[in-house]
This record gives structure tokens, C-alpha cells and sequence, in this order.
């Protein structure tokens, strides 16, 4: 199972070609993946008693794979890679596509649902 994030990315990068490496905790969707990272910034800014959960969720999306395919276009790695590469419509047409075939397992009457992990976490300042 790819992630909202990497289903559009890598459908990009197909045709685009790959994007150029980003910094570790650079900005963006996955700045905060680190538990360690995250930990060292809040027990620097004087947090204590931290505490990280992994939580397994399910990201709603817009109500069709293909306008959550255009959405995943206009935000997050793959719209980065887009706006970067500049593709001509029939190229971007085509990512558009893909990234909706990809998406449309996830099509439920509700609209796109995603399975997903993200961290809770919480803290106390002293």
C-alpha cells in the first residue's frame, strides 16, 4: 500500500523523472516523521513528560478518485514535483490518471478514504 503522499509522488516521477533529494526534517508532510527529531525539539523548547503515539487512521478525501487525483496535483510532494518539472498538459493529464487509478481502490460511497499513521503527541511545559 503506497500513502496519499507517495502514490502521486512516484506516479509524477515516472514521467518527470525523479525529484531532487530534500534535507532530512526539511518542511512538508513528513518534516515530523522522526520521533527522535521531534523529542530533541520539544525537550529543547523546556517540554517534558513527552509522550509519541502511532496512530493508524483513515485520511478522508474528496468524493471521487479523480478529483482527489487533481487535489494530490495542487499539493504535497508530487505538486511540488509538477510545479518544478513544469510537464505540458497531455504529460499532466496523464499523471492525473494514473494517480486516480491508484486512487480508486480507496473510492468508497463516502468519497476517497486512506489508510494512514500518524503521531499523537503530547507534552506538558513545566
Amino acid at each position: 500500500m503506497l500513502s496519499w503522499f507517495a502514490l502521486p509522488l512516484e506516479a509524477a516521477a515516472r514521467r518527470l523523472g525523479p525529484p531532487e533529494p530534500r534535507p532530512p526534517h526539511a518542511p512538508g508532510p513528513f518534516g515530523f516523521s522522526d520521533v527522535a527529531y521531534v523529542e530533541e525539539i520539544l525537550t529543547a523548547a523546556g517540554f517534558a513528560d513527552l509522550a509519541i503515539e502511532r496512530v493508524e487512521t483513515v485520511l478522508p478525501g474528496a468524493a471521487t478518485a479523480a478529483e482527489e487525483a487533481r487535489f494530490a496535483c495542487d499539493r504535497g510532494p508530487a505538486a511540488r514535483l509538477i510545479a518544478t518539472r513544469e510537464p505540458d498538459a497531455a504529460t499532466l493529464d496523464a499523471i492525473i490518471a494514473e494517480i486516480a487509478e491508484g486512487f480508486r481502490p480507496y473510492e468508497t460511497e463516502a468519497g476517497v478514504r486512506m489508510p494512514a499513521m500518524v503521531f499523537h503527541v503530547t507534552a506538558r511545559r513545566p
